[in-house]
Parts: C-alpha cells; sequence; structure tokens
C-alpha cells in the first residue's frame, strides 16, 4: 500500500502538535483520554475533534506502545 501524505497549513500542524501533546500528559498522567477532556483544554468543541479520530487513536497507541516499551526495560 503506499503511504498517504497530506500537506498541512501551518494552522493545521499546530493543532495535530496541541492535540498531540494533550493526549500525551493524559497517557503519562494515566487519565481518561477522551474527546470532551481534550476539547475543554484546547477550546474547541468535541465534535471538531471527531474528525481527527483517526490520527487521535494513531497518537494514543503510539504513545502507549512507547510508554510500555520504557517500562519494559525498566
Amino acid at each position: 500500500m503506499d503511504d498517504y501524505y497530506e500537506i498541512l497549513s501551518k494552522d493545521e500542524a499546530d493543532f495535530l502538535i496541541e492535540l498531540y501533546e494533550q493526549i500525551r500528559v493524559r497517557v503519562i498522567n494515566r487519565e481518561n483520554v477522551t474527546l470532551v477532556g481534550i476539547a475543554r483544554n484546547m477550546k474547541v468543541r468535541p465534535s471538531e475533534l471527531a474528525d481527527y479520530m483517526p490520527q487521535i487513536l494513531s497518537m494514543l497507541t503510539s504513545l502507549e506502545n512507547e510508554i510500555q516499551q520504557g517500562r519494559d526495560r525498566d
């Protein structure tokens, strides 16, 4: 399968970076990762985040795997 790349504007890239940081903090703190919680901190509506579900799930999976690998090394 060919990789899919999308050209992002600076605003979109900044939004995704902030989204990643919000998820990362929750995962590290072992908090629930919810659209409502993330939306509240980012000052957007949860419905706006619903469009980013594939990215959110990908970020969450990646972060959980990273953290698990770090724990396995300890």
